[in-house]
């Protein structure tokens, strides 16, 4: 009798356009237990990546350079796939389909982002 397939591996998705940002989030969220965490700068990667993965949770920087992560936001949350967003800024406008979302303020710490985290699972 064959082996039943495993169910595929979720995915961490975090969007920062900062490199050091981006490495500070992915070493935090080793530290947390998460191994297979994926790191874009851009929407387009970002939508890209949700095309082929599961995607468990993902964390998104609000702004990206030139853009926004709100079109990777509302699809996430459309999916329902849980989202917290990060910013440096003090308000930030998101849609309707992403009523409710966690608002992680840079520069955040590994305490914040493991609380935030711990609400998804």
């Amino acid at each position: 009798m064959a082996p039943a397939p495993s169910a595929p591996s979720l995915t961490i998705l975090v969007v920062e356009d900062e490199p050091i940002i981006a490495l500070n989030t992915e070493m935090m969220l080793s530290t947390i237990g998460f191994e297979n965490v994926e790191v874009v700068g851009s929407v387009a990667e970002a939508m890209a990546l949700i095309d082929r993965l599961s995607i468990e949770f993902a964390i998104l920087d609000f702004s990206l350079g030139s853009e926004t992560s709100i079109p990777v936001a509302v699809r996430l949350c459309e999916e329902k796939v849980p989202i917290v967003i990060t910013t440096g800024f003090e308000e930030v406008d998101l849609p309707p389909a992403c009523a409710g979302t966690p608002i992680l303020r840079k520069p955040y710490r590994l305490g914040e982002l493991e609380t935030v985290v711990a609400s998804f699972r």
